[in-house]
């Protein structure tokens, strides 16, 4: 980047040192930032200490890498990864038969195999000792690897062991086996590489300050972009294949994209329907609702909403452990109202604020007796950490009762739907912005920072509700199960609650379950396994009535690439 006249001639090559690692959007941003600075001493100070915040965010070792992968970087170091773990892996193949040994414990049973117990434990920690190794190489990628306990030994046996000791020592064997599996996939490592650096990039700008109503609202400029094109890459693959059935029925998966819960438009209205179903009950059942959202302690906050200066308190927590806390406090609620036997109905919304913490919205119905008991908790909660700062008993809480006189419930929560999904039927975002580019900065933050937006208290399996949508009105099912067609079909989420059991009915005793099958190989008949063997594909077929399966999924479906004669089984298209 040719930096700005306007820095002072002394400071260029210092300024150019301090920004050279960082992607060019972030750094982009954070020039922008100092050229808008009253003096230089200004200028330089706050560059000084954003960097600052930034490796302190991240790790110093990786600073000067991860942060200026591109998609070109990031496929070219996943090859370079699987290559490296596959060679390591393919030495250690040739002394040991993982395979095989897998095979004796599992099935056949230490006390019947070739060789004496140690040796296969040996091989076990042989195995073990290659992991551990390969573990840290993927952490100095920034890539978490669960910790696998030490290997249990035995003393000199050559007959049988206990089946807890086995147990152990196949479950261990498993993991250690399907783990490495991981390690040697090109994709497999193309994804986490992905997931690390686009999250390093939003800490690093989050730690800037860079996000907040003033500069980024919601995520960063730098995440949008790199979003805005991993959308593209998505749409992209999407045009260029196919789905085709056994008839020749042929669709592109952007086509089937647009006609499920992966539409956003789809996705919004199939909400909205469950919240107005929802609603219903509640008003028939003489339930009351409330509107509570909960709030993050100051510590959890990057800068004001007001100004978008830094926030002092602000304790370096990122929008995922601000999210964790929420979770942690839910928790915690969800157990109180356990013990006081409250079974609250409704939705839960996180969505973000302005500089990305979310807050929760929560609509929840409950018995009016109940209703004062049920904030009280809540209100607790929400207070038990840092609840005596300033403003806390007044922001970290907000109740607002529904009046029905006044509207509707599903009225009131609609807006924060939309806000959440893609801005439509809005004339403007919470602090004014545009309605449409704030879904898609929203968006950017989900995806970042792996957060779920919606979240049902109550309720029956959507899933059935979505199979039994599939089927024809005259297929011939059973009078009850037609009942509940007739109520998924029209659309009636409380009718379908009711007729499956009721909104607190539990899973295993709902009318319908959803009906899944082991995938078989058709040339060889055997069931087919997951792509690191750790477990058998299932694939959703239908609904379950009283042991009947109903299947809602009449074809097998595998995917082409359009103009290619290579196919892969289908296996995420419905």
């Amino acid at each position: 980047m040719s930096l700005s006249v306007k820095i002072h001639p002394h400071d260029k090559s210092w300024v150019e040192g301090q920004t050279s690692a960082l992607p060019n959007d972030l750094k982009y941003s954070l020039i922008s930032n100092y050229l808008k600075q009253p003096s230089r001493r200004d200028a330089n100070i706050f560059l000084r200490q954003a960097v600052g915040v930034i490796k302190s965010s991240v790790d110093v070792g990786q600073f000067e890498t991860h942060l200026k992968w591109g998609e070109d970087d990031l496929r070219s170091q996943a090859k370079l990864s699987a290559d490296h773990c596959t060679n390591r892996i393919r030495l250690l193949s040739r002394e040991i038969n993982s395979a095989k040994l897998l095979t004796v414990l599992s099935v056949k049973g230490i006390g019947h195999v070739e060789k004496p117990v140690n040796e296969y434990v040996y091989d076990l920690v042989t195995i073990r000792n290659v992991y551990v190794g390969l573990k840290r190489y993927a952490e100095s990628k920034s890539i978490n690897m669960p910790i696998i306990d030490e290997v249990t030994t035995f003393k000199d046996y050559s007959g049988e062991i206990s089946d807890k000791e086995l147990g152990k020592v196949t479950k261990q064997a498993g993991k250690l086996l399907t783990t490495l599996a991981r390690l040697t996939d090109y994709s497999w490592w193309l994804k986490q590489l992905r997931k690390s650096v686009n999250r390093k990039v939003e800490i690093s700008a989050h730690a800037a300050n860079l996000v907040n109503r003033k500069k980024g609202i919601y995520a960063s400029d730098a995440s949008v972009n790199r979003r805005k094109a991993q959308v593209a890459r998505s749409q992209k693959m999407l045009s260029e294949h196919e789905a085709v059935n056994e008839l020749g029925d042929r669709f592109t998966l952007a086509d089937l994209s647009d006609k499920n819960v992966s539409n956003p438009a789809i996705r919004r209205a199939e909400l909205m329907v469950r919240i107005r179903g929802t609603e219903d009950y509640a008003n028939q059942a003489g339930l009351k609702g409330v509107f509570l959202t909960i709030t993050c302690p100051s510590k959890y906050h990057r800068s004001f909403s007001k100004t978008g200066k830094p926030n002092p308190k602000w304790k370096g927590y990122t929008p995922r452990i601000a999210q964790e806390y929420l979770n942690s406090v839910w928790q915690r609620i969800r157990a109180a109202f356990q013990r006081a036997n409250i079974k609250p109905l409704g939705v839960r919304v996180a969505e973000p604020q302005h500089d990305g913490t979310p807050h929760w919205h929560l609509l929840l119905f409950v018995c009016p007796e109940q209703m004062k008991e049920m904030v009280d908790i809540c209100r607790h909660y929400a207070l038990l950490e840092d609840g005596e700062e300033k403003g806390a008993s007044t922001h970290r809480l907000d109740v607002t009762p529904i009046d029905p006189e006044i509207g509707s419930a599903t009225g009131y929560i609609a807006k924060y739907i939309c806000k959440n999904i893609d801005g439509a039927n809005l004339d403007s975002g919470t602090y004014g912005e545009d309605p449409i580019i704030a879904a898609q900065r929203v968006d950017t933050w989900r995806s970042v920072w792996g957060i779920r937006q919606f979240e049902f208290i109550g309720g029956c399996s959507v899933t059935v509700w979505r199979e039994l949508r599939r089927l024809p009105e005259d297929k011939e099912l059973p009078e009850e199960v037609e009942e509940i067609r007739k109520a998924a079909d029209s659309a009636n989420w409380g009718k379908f609650n009711e007729l499956m059991g009721g909104f607190f009915c539990k899973r295993k005793e709902q009318a319908l379950r959803p009906y899944y099958s082991f995938k078989f190989d058709s040339s060889t008949g055997e069931i087919k396994e997951s792509r690191y063997g750790d477990s058998f594909i299932e694939k959703l077929l239908g609904v379950v009535f009283k042991g009947q399966n109903i299947i809602t999924r009449f074809h097998e479906w595998r995917v082409e690439k359009i103009g290619a004669t290579n196919f892969l089984p289908l296996e995420f298209c419905k």
